[in-house]
């Protein structure tokens, strides 16, 4: 994640209560807050549409995505969106996911327009 920002830019947007100072305890230092909001980030990718889903998930995915050995449970990740919303974070969160995505979406048009010119150069087209 440190290729885009995505994980140090929402780390910044969340309260500064929500994201405790880095672990010692955990060799990649991430603490308890980083560790929920990647729970979060992630539920996509382990096919779970909402924080109600990990009722019933028994998977091992979201827990090695998030670098613990079981995934955070229900209570804990919508206890975790309750303190953000008491904080006002939400709004901080959301402005922080249109900014980053504004961010990518402009980088991967420069790419692709260095893409389709290297293109054309070793096909010798012209670029349109």
């Amino acid at each position: 994640m440190a290729e885009t920002g995505l994980f140090a830019q929402f780390s910044q947007a969340l309260p500064p209560e929500m994201i405790q100072p880095r672990s010692l305890r955990h060799p990649d230092g991430l603490s308890t807050g980083h560790r929920l909001f990647l729970t979060l980030l992630f539920l996509g990718a382990v096919e779970l549409r909402r924080t109600w889903d990990l009722l019933s998930y028994t998977g091992d995915g979201l827990a090695l995505l998030t670098g613990r050995k079981r995934a955070y449970s229900y209570r804990y990740a919508e206890e975790f969106l309750v303190r953000i919303a008491q904080a006002s974070g939400a709004e901080r969160l959301t402005d922080t996911l249109a900014r980053w995505t504004a961010l990518l979406i402009s980088s991967l048009a420069i790419l692709l327009k260095h893409l389709v010119a290297a293109t054309a150069t070793l096909t010798g087209m012209p670029v349109c």
